[in-house]
């Protein structure tokens, strides 16, 4: 063989070497970068809560109780968490609705918080006064049910300054009021992206989101009634069409990772919106909340309590819903 043929081989063999080096090193990075899209993709599913958080306001003793108890039991039943606010001066008599908190408690479901000790409008209250008052209530949650309560609903979703730094003081972690009742410090309506603003995001890079007194702002989104004038006999009261609340969920999701929806006691009750509510359960309101818990699963939601969203603030992983028969304990 001439010389002339190795040399030709030998190109020939360095070409077909390089060609396949080089396929080879295409698909390692093509496999590379596929991982490292998957990675971020599923960090990102690990740090967004996708979630409701159904608010149950107005606990309290012998007040349409069948309503309040049936509310309760039905989210057991569902596995669907629930944040429940109490009011804390008229709890404490009525056997029935002590025990159904206990059992919402022990089931996992339930969380229970404070929405002070009186049902009266914080923002107008002297500064002790209030530190004063929610520390009671502080006191008798922990007295009745043995928990201590992290989130505050102020009634009337009404508070100031003096609000948040008696939260700080005894260590409440979230405040929900609504959007339309938040300081213009905390959330601007007119800016409702500026980066200026303190509502919580349940998602990456958010997730440490707090004022400047380190509370927690996860408002409500929308109630399951609208009330033109809330404790206003003259005010307006109407049912939010289904729709509305499914698609206000998938916005607010959307924007913040999560969605707090507001119910109360006797929207679930007889007669409600048309005349003196009574003490039955009404069957179509219970029917109407069963087709939102379709709509939340249809969509991939879950639904979470108030410390279950922002656990993802303290390196917690999102909880499943999944085994809701043991009582969690949260550490802040």
């Amino acid at each position: 063989m001439t010389k002339s043929y190795f040399t030709k081989n030998h190109a020939r063999s360095r070409i077909i070497f390089k060609s396949i080096a080089t396929i080879v090193c295409a698909i390692l990075l093509a496999n590379i970068i596929m991982i490292s899209v998957f990675q971020r993709a599923q960090a990102e599913a690990a740090t967004k809560c996708n979630c409701v958080v159904w608010r149950l306001d107005d606990i309290q003793d012998y007040f349409v109780n069948a309503a309040q108890i049936a509310v309760i039991d039905h989210f057991i039943a569902s596995h669907q968490k629930l944040s429940a606010a109490a009011i804390m001066n008229s709890v404490g008599n009525d056997a029935t609705i002590v025990n159904e908190v206990k059992k919402g408690l022990s089931s996992g479901t339930l969380e229970i918080g404070s929405q002070a000790w009186n049902h009266v409008d914080y923002s107008k209250m002297p500064s002790k006064t209030q530190l004063d008052t929610l520390q009671k209530s502080k006191q008798k949650i922990t007295s009745l049910w043995g928990v201590t309560p992290k989130f505050f609903v102020p009634p009337f979703n009404a508070y100031n300054n003096n609000t948040l730094a008696a939260l700080k003081s005894l260590n409440f972690k979230i405040i929900s009021a609504e959007f339309g009742s938040e300081l213009p410090s905390i959330y601007n309506p007119n800016l409702p992206g500026s980066p200026s603003n303190k509502i919580y995001k349940a998602t990456a890079p958010n997730l440490d989101l707090k004022d400047s007194y380190g509370v927690y702002h996860l408002p409500q989104a929308i109630g399951y009634y609208t009330f033109g004038s809330r404790g206003n006999s003259a005010g307006s009261i109407l049912k939010t069409p289904l729709a509305t609340i499914e698609s206000k969920i998938d916005s607010t999701i959307a924007t913040y990772g999560y969605a707090v929806v507001t119910l109360y006691p006797e929207e679930f009750a007889v007669d409600f919106g048309t005349g003196t509510p009574q003490n039955k359960v009404s069957a179509s309101a219970m029917a109407d909340l069963d087709t939102l818990f379709n709509y939340i699963a249809s969509k991939g939601y879950t639904t979470k309590t108030f410390s279950e969203v922002i656990s993802l603030s303290f390196g917690g992983s999102i909880i499943s819903i999944v085994d809701s028969t043991r009582p969690r304990t949260w550490k802040f």
